[in-house]
């Protein structure tokens, strides 16, 4: 699993993740978000890009879950974005409807963060 990341000129952060989203790499993925989220403190505004994504488990959605509802929490917001077949397969059995935010491009997810959007 790798995560690479952007920021914009108005000061959104995007981490694109890319590899083997599974329980062997949990530590690292909590890693990287944690550090993403403190770093950006309170409003954090972070995308997370899945489009290169290629497995993707159960855990590290429950993962996902649990650190957006804590950029909630601070004031921010945490959008995700291009996913895969496989992963939005996932996101449905699992029922994130309630929890994540997805939208099908990076373009519209930094646009309904730049308008406020929820």
């Amino acid at each position: 699993m790798k995560l690479s990341k952007f920021v914009t000129d108005d000061e959104v952060t995007i981490l694109r993740i890319s590899g083997k989203v599974i329980s062997n790499y949990l530590d690292q993925l909590k890693s990287g978000l944690d550090s993403e989220i403190d770093e950006v403190a309170r409003k954090a505004h972070l995308i997370i890009n899945l489009k290169n994504i290629k497995v993707i488990d159960s855990i590290s959605v429950g993962l996902f879950i649990s650190r957006s509802r804590s950029v909630k929490k601070r004031g921010g917001k945490m959008l995700f974005c291009e996913p895969q077949l496989a992963t939005r397969e996932l996101f449905a059995m699992v029922d994130t409807e309630n929890w994540l935010e997805v939208h099908s491009t990076e373009e519209q997810a930094l646009i309904t963060m730049r308008n406020g959007e929820d």
